[in-house]
């Protein structure tokens, strides 16, 4: 249920942001209230600290536009524990109207700069995407390299093409 409410807030900013012409604001200002969030996540969440001065806390943050109304709104519905929630939602809909796509990156040893820069290239010609590089250091893929872009995985593993040829002699048999 949480994931649903925290998804219907998320394009609610979302669709205020795109339609304000606010988009890079708000994003800045949602990461930003979301870094506070979480030095004053105790009192905001505690039961007996009352709305009044949880509210007051709010305003002490000196939050702006769609994000000062958000927190708002969350403080009344009690709902201000969703918040790292909303952001990320808010985060992949931005990404997805500027056409900017996370890949994960997993490989035994890490990539140099010229390395990484090269998939970076290559990802985005193939999929016509602005690519997010995120690198991940992984043992059990033996070698090569594993690539996940939202749901779809390019795996050039050494593990993956051991497991192959094994499945290959298996078959022989």
């Amino acid at each position: 249920m949480g994931e649903v409410v925290s998804r219907k807030y998320s394009t609610a900013v979302f669709e205020a942001a795109l339609e304000d012409g606010t988009l890079e604001q708000t994003k800045a200002e949602l990461e930003r209230f979301v870094e506070l969030y979480g030095e004053a996540e105790a009192v905001l969440l505690a039961p007996s600290i009352s709305k009044q001065d949880k509210r007051l806390l709010l305003g002490s943050m000196q939050l702006s536009g769609l994000v000062n109304g958000l927190a708002n709104i969350l403080l009344e519905k009690d709902r201000l524990g969703i918040v790292r929630e909303i952001k990320f939602g808010f985060d992949e809909m931005a990404d997805e109207h500027a056409r900017i796509a996370k890949a994960v990156v997993s490989t035994v040893v890490p990539l140099n700069d010229g390395q990484l820069s090269e998939l970076k290239k290559n990802l985005e010609n193939a999929t016509g995407l602005s690519i997010r590089l995120e690198t991940e250091i992984d043992q059990a893929i033996i070698g090569g390299l594993v690539v996940r872009i939202g749901d779809k995985v390019l795996d050039g593993s050494v593990r993956s093409k051991l497991e192959k040829m094994l499945e290959s002699i298996r078959e022989i048999k």
